[in-house]
């Protein structure tokens, strides 16, 4: 059996995924819908997101779950970057504490270190909101050929010719 990680086994999940009946178009809009949730910058709330949308939009749940797994060390990278595009975007001041000083917020005053955090990721959010509908365009229309494109070649090579 393959590692869970490993390109063959994710490769084989998703043509699986199309010989069971999963057009390519609903393939590809699950894996992008998938991938640009999961770069969402909010630790946690994508894997809910993502099931939430499979269900109200009817598309795989394991196949989007991947996807937003597959992204989730984007995730982790981008957190920051939204947080400071956002924040440049809406002019929202920028959090810049030390370790010392979010330790005596935390202990002194959390009540202000809840509404600049939440300040900073609701600018995070924004600019999410802003990068999320070309990326999805762009991985949406590259899967697509994919998907398209694996469908052909696996019906033309379950037709024998010779027959």
């Amino acid at each position: 059996m393959a590692n869970k990680f490993s390109r063959k086994y994710i490769f084989g999940l998703l043509a699986q995924a199309l010989k069971q009946g999963l057009t390519p178009n609903k393939l590809a809009i699950t894996c992008a819908l998938g991938m640009v949730i999961g770069i969402f910058p909010i630790m946690g709330a994508s894997t809910m997101i993502c099931f939430g949308l499979s269900i109200i939009f009817r598309l795989n749940i394991p196949v989007m779950q991947l996807a937003n797994y597959i992204v989730i060390g984007l995730q982790v990278i981008c957190i920051v970057p939204f947080i400071e595009f956002g924040s440049y975007l809406f002019g929202l001041r920028a959090i810049s504490y030390t370790g010392d000083q979010l330790v005596e917020l935390f202990q002194n005053d959390f009540w202000k270190l809840v509404k600049d955090a939440g300040y900073a990721l609701s600018g995070g959010v924004g600019a999410w909101f802003i990068v999320a509908l070309p990326l999805f365009l762009a991985l949406y229309f590259s899967f697509l050929f994919l998907f398209t494109r694996c469908r052909m070649t696996n019906s033309s090579q379950s037709v024998d010719p010779s027959l």
